[in-house]
């Protein structure tokens, strides 16, 4: 196809061609030339538009003429293909499509990524809260053992506080209740997890209930500064001299009730009046045999071989099952 061919064309001509290449016609016949040119010099030919007349030749007129007697069917096929798309805009397509694809898996990593180091972040986090320490101690035959303890030493205070406070028993101020026995439980967990006296100080301070956070609210002075401050203050307070024989007139009176209670309801109570006393356990154990009501199961619980009251207590539970009762009916014995 040369341009010579292209100048014998008529506008409609031209501007029929141009839009069978896919082209947007331009307004001039020299401009349409310019445009089918300028596509052919970079795509090729994609038919062949010229009408050859009975004579050999071709030209607009020959070709205006013939057109009209020409049908649809008649007509070149590729006249009504469909517009070939550019291949330069395919291949720009292809290219921002590959790009979108990269910057996509790139984004998908970056986010595998983040979520691992934010796991790997909390699990590094979970395992300081719980970091054992090893601590050697030595049993009753003297051989060495080793116990792990967590340690809250490097946990943020307000977790640290929370943690250790779980740990500790409350303390309303009753009469019923020891000082000493409570600042002893507070002083061994605190030294256990290796916590400073700060978090020590908040931690029992959150544990004070009733009489004994009243009291707490109403001292506004060096008992809130540091644990040692508060340990003088409140055992001061509540440090009480009670009698040994009104606190032994307690123990002897409480009984087990067992239409009401199980017998480890009754133990826990009782055992709760006689840690003011340092009892061995032995000892403790025949003051809850004293409280059983049943002479026949009292004297079969004054057989259990024990040296722990949990042994006694996991014992005990089984005789009472034997006895047709495990928690608050009447034992099927005589009473």
């Amino acid at each position: 196809m040369d341009r010579s061919r292209l100048d014998q064309l008529s506008f409609e001509e031209l501007k029929n061609e141009a839009l069978s290449y896919g082209l947007v016609p331009a307004s001039s016949c020299e401009q349409l030339i310019d445009q089918i040119m300028s596509h052919l010099e970079r795509n090729g030919p994609v038919n062949d538009f010229d009408i050859v007349s009975s004579d050999g030749t071709s030209s607009c007129n020959a070709r205006a003429s013939v057109q009209p007697q020409q049908s649809a069917s008649d007509m070149p096929s590729a006249r009504f293909s469909p517009p070939v798309a550019d291949p330069s805009l395919q291949q720009m397509f292809g290219f921002f499509s590959e790009l979108m694809k990269q910057q996509s898996d790139l984004m998908l990593r970056q986010q595998s990524d983040f979520m691992q180091q934010v796991t790997n972040l909390v699990s590094a986090t979970r395992i300081s809260n719980i970091n054992p320490q090893i601590v050697s101690s030595s049993d009753s035959s003297g051989a060495a053992v080793l116990n792990q303890r967590p340690v809250l030493a490097s946990v943020p205070v307000a977790q640290a506080v929370n943690l250790l406070a779980s740990q500790l028993p409350s303390f309303s101020g009753s009469e019923d209740e020891n000082i000493d026995i409570w600042i002893e439980k507070v002083e061994r967990v605190s030294r256990i997890h290796d916590v400073s006296d700060q978090v020590t100080l908040l931690a029992a301070s959150s544990k004070l209930i009733k009489s004994a956070k009243d009291w707490l609210d109403l001292n506004s002075g060096t008992v809130n500064d540091s644990w040692f401050n508060l340990k003088q203050a409140i055992s001061q307070r509540f440090k009480r001299d009670i009698p040994f024989r009104v606190t032994f007139q307690k123990v002897e009176s409480r009984k087990w009730n067992f239409s009401k209670e199980s017998f480890q309801d009754y133990a826990m109570q009782k055992l709760k009046l006689l840690q003011n006393f340092r009892l061995p356990e032995k000892q403790n154990i025949d003051f809850l045999i004293s409280g059983i009501g049943s002479p026949s199961l009292r004297a079969s619980a004054s057989l259990i071989q024990a040296k722990t009251i949990d042994q006694f207590l996991d014992k005990m539970h089984s005789l009472i099952l034997a006895f047709g009762d495990s928690s608050k009916k009447t034992p099927s014995c005589s009473c």
